[in-house]
């Protein structure tokens, strides 16, 4: 197999760097490892309120949909899911399995767009049935059409976390409450906690699960709350322990990494066209570091228009024009959600990019 240029990842990131680059000719080969395309956005029912100007205020299930048609769409792009990465060849080639067999890709530049995972929230009774990541509760009720429990406790209070349990409020689990170590914790969505207040679920603060009990499940969760031990019982808990890039591939590729604490731990050097410390590997979306569904989308644009640059098929100055732009609306969404996050990405960025940084910000 050949082609111009590799997508790893169906998500959000992957399909928009796709679409980016196919429409300046680039032919295109996306590989995802499950059975769609669409990535997390496929069990977000949830209106998404950070997207970029021109984009209505849709669902993520809605914006799955478009962006998948226009994969579908486009010549330019072949897809193969049910394909995972599982190693890169001494040439360069990119090995793939599809389950039956070892294939291989010989691809011009590469994408990672491999996203992020929800890590776990380590305690006593941790790996018992019933203690799932939010992600995966998310996943069950608003995808696979299974009520996980009927009583639970979110431990973690992200604005994630705050949707997930309003959704799983509606299909008719109990909240007994959104747990929360921080004494006082600043939300960055205030309205949507306001809302969940407002629907009978309480946040509580300065409190962690000291242990989950249960004769092979799930049947109660003694929690710590202001140094005194409370007892719920509960048949299901989700965790949310923040988001972590996955980025083995970029590691395959001998990428440089820097520590970035609010882009979400270790993640790609990149410079502002997102092209990652190996010539001819680019990053986009929640790989280049933790941040905003509207984020994720125009960071897979510019690494889309960025390889379609690198192989010809736009001029530095049109590319340079439309990368000023780019970046200018990822500020402006970065700084809505949170504007310590955009300053993050700057500051990676600016490490060894200073002049080109302050270009497009300005």
């Amino acid at each position: 197999m050949k082609t111009e240029l590799l997508v790893v990842g169906g998500g959000p990131a992957g399909l928009m760097a796709a679409i980016e680059a196919a429409e300046n000719d680039v032919v295109v080969t996306i590989v995802e490892e499950s059975h769609h395309l669409g990535g997390q956005l496929r069990q977000q029912t949830q209106f998404l309120d950070t997207l970029p100007e021109g984009l209505p205020r849709m669902r993520g299930v809605q914006l799955a949909k478009e962006l998948v048609q226009k994969v579908t769409n486009n010549e330019n792009i072949h897809v193969y899911t049910n394909h995972a990465v599982i190693g890169i060849y001494e040439d360069g080639r990119v090995g793939l399995n599809n389950g039956r067999e070892i294939l291989s890709c010989q691809a011009d530049k590469v994408v990672v767009a491999t996203g992020a995972d929800i890590q776990a929230v380590f305690f006593s009774g941790w790996t018992l049935p019933g203690v799932m990541t939010i992600g995966a509760s998310q996943i069950m009720v608003n995808r696979e059409r299974i009520k996980p429990g009927n009583a639970s406790l979110m431990v973690g209070s992200s604005d994630f976390s705050l949707e997930v349990a309003l959704q799983l409020q509606e299909v008719g689990i109990e909240i007994l409450g959104i747990v929360e170590k921080e004494t006082k914790f600043q939300y960055r969505n205030e309205d949507l906690a306001n809302l969940v207040r407002a629907k009978g679920i309480p946040l509580l603060n300065n409190s962690f699960v000291e242990q989950a009990k249960g004769n092979g499940q799930v049947e109660k969760v003694l929690l710590n709350q202001d140094g005194k031990i409370e007892e719920y019982e509960v048949d299901l808990v989700c965790v949310d322990g923040g988001l972590n890039p996955i980025v083995e591939l970029c590691q395959l590729y001998d990428c440089s990494f820097t520590f970035n604490e609010k882009l979400g731990g270790w993640i790609p050097s990149y410079q502002p066209n997102f092209q990652s410390s190996a010539d001819d590997v680019f990053v986009a979306g929640n790989a280049a570091g933790i941040t905003c569904q509207g984020a994720v989308l125009i960071t897979g644009k510019l690494a889309g228009l960025s390889v379609a640059e690198s192989l010809g098929k736009v001029s530095p100055q049109e590319a340079d024009l439309i990368r000023s732009h780019y970046w200018s609306a990822l500020s402006k969404v970065e700084q809505t959600f949170d504007p310590l996050v955009h300053e993050a990405r700057i500051q990676h960025v600016r490490t060894e990019n200073q002049v080109q940084v302050k270009v497009y910000e300005s």
